[in-house]
C-alpha cells in the first residue's frame, strides 16, 4: 500500500497509456477490416456503373475522324477580313419597340445604314444609331463617313482621306450642235453650210461655191470635200437617186460622211460642267482639256471621254503617285 502511494503518479500514467493503446488498436482494426471488405466487394450489377456510354463514345470518335481538317463549330457568317472570338459575345443592337436582336458582325444581317456595313460602323466607333451617320464628318477632314467607307480611309483620322475625286460632281453634260447642211449641187458648185454651235450665237458658216478638194469652213479647217456621188434613197415612200457630197473629217482619222441634197449631218460636240463640293467652284470644259480646282491645285485633271447622257471619264496626275482615272456619273 505504501508502494502504491509512493508510485501513484507513475501507476496512473501507465493505466492511461494502456487505455490509449487499446482504443487505438480497436480503431485501426476496424478501419483495416472495412477496407478489406470494400476492396474485396464484387460489382454484380451493371447499373451501378451508370448508363452505358460506349456507343456514344464510338460515334464521337468516328465524327472527329470524318471531320479531320474541317471546321466542327459553326457561328456567325464573318467576312474574310474579320475575326470573331469563340468565347466572346458578339456585339448586337435591338431596335426600339422590337424583340429582334441584330448581330453587328454577322454578314447576313441587314445594314442599319444603306451602303455601309454594320461591322464598319462598329469597328470605327461610329454611332450607328444615328440616321444621319453616313453624312456626318466625324474627323473633320471634309469627307463624309459614306465617302470614307467608299474610299477605304479611316473616318476617325483627319490625315486619312479618300481620293480627291470623291468631292467632284458632274453637274451637266452640254451638247453643242455641229450641223453641216448640203443645200444643193449645181454642176461643179457645191452649196454647203454649217450652223455654228448655239454657244456662238447660231452663226451660219459656209459659202455657195465649194468644189471637190476644198477644205470647208475656214474657222476650224476640219472637213475636206472628196467627191460627189449618186445614191438611192427613199423619199416619201418612193426610191430615187439623189446626189450626195462626200466629206472627210481630217481631225478624226479621215472619217468619211455622205450628205444628201437638202439634208443635214449633225456631229455634236460636248462640254461638261464639274463642281468641287469643297470650294463650290464649277468649271465648264470639253474633251481633252486640262483643268484644276483650287482645292487640289497640284492635281491636273484631263477630260478623257464624255459619254452622253450621264458619264464622264477623267484622268489625273497627283504628285508622287502614278497616273489615275475615275468616272463621274450625273446624279439628279
Amino acid at each position: 500500500m505504501d508502494w502504491i502511494k509512493k508510485n501513484y503518479d507513475k501507476l496512473l500514467l501507465a493505466v492511461f497509456g494502456l487505455f490509449a493503446l487499446t482504443v487505438g488498436g480497436l480503431l485501426a482494426s476496424s478501419a483495416f477490416g472495412e477496407g478489406d471488405a470494400a476492396g474485396s466487394k464484387k460489382v454484380t450489377e451493371k447499373a451501378e456503373l451508370g448508363p452505358d456510354k460506349s456507343e456514344e463514345t464510338k460515334k464521337a470518335l468516328t465524327d472527329l475522324s470524318a471531320n479531320e481538317g474541317k471546321p466542327v463549330w459553326t457561328g456567325l457568317k464573318i467576312a474574310e477580313h474579320r475575326t470573331a472570338h469563340l468565347f466572346t459575345a458578339s456585339p448586337a443592337v435591338q431596335k426600339a419597340g422590337s424583340d429582334a436582336v441584330m448581330q453587328l458582325l454577322d454578314e447576313a444581317t441587314e445594314p442599319l445604314r444603306e451602303g455601309i456595313p454594320n461591322w464598319w460602323l462598329y469597328e470605327n466607333g461610329l454611332d450607328l444609331t444615328r440616321d444621319d451617320i453616313a453624312t456626318l464628318d466625324d474627323d473633320g477632314d471634309k469627307f463624309t463617313n459614306a465617302e470614307e467607307f467608299a474610299g477605304k480611309s479611316n473616318p476617325r483620322d483627319p490625315d486619312s482621306r479618300p481620293a480627291f475625286h470623291a468631292k467632284l460632281r458632274l453637274i451637266e453634260i452640254i451638247e453643242d450642235k455641229y450641223e453641216i447642211r448640203n443645200k444643193g449641187i449645181e454642176g461643179n458648185d457645191i452649196q454647203i453650210s454649217r450652223l455654228q454651235p448655239t454657244g456662238l450665237n447660231g452663226k451660219i458658216f459656209g459659202k455657195l461655191n465649194y468644189h471637190v478638194g476644198d477644205i470647208i469652213f475656214d474657222d476650224d479647217q476640219r472637213f475636206k470635200i472628196t467627191g460627189v456621188e449618186d445614191k438611192e434613197v427613199e423619199v416619201d415612200g418612193q426610191k430615187q437617186m439623189l446626189k450626195h457630197v462626200v466629206i472627210i473629217d481630217t481631225k478624226n482619222g479621215d472619217k468619211s460622211y455622205s450628205i444628201g441634197v437638202k439634208t443635214t449631218l449633225n456631229l455634236p460636240t460636248f462640254r461638261v460642267k464639274i463642281k468641287s463640293l469643297l470650294s463650290e467652284k464649277e468649271l465648264t470644259t470639253k474633251e481633252d482639256d486640262e483643268i484644276s480646282f483650287p482645292d487640289f491645285p497640284t492635281i491636273k485633271i484631263r477630260i478623257k471621254k464624255i459619254t452622253p447622257p450621264d458619264l464622264v471619264e477623267i484622268e489625273f496626275n497627283e504628285p508622287g503617285k502614278p497616273k489615275g482615272s475615275a468616272q463621274l456619273k450625273l446624279t439628279k
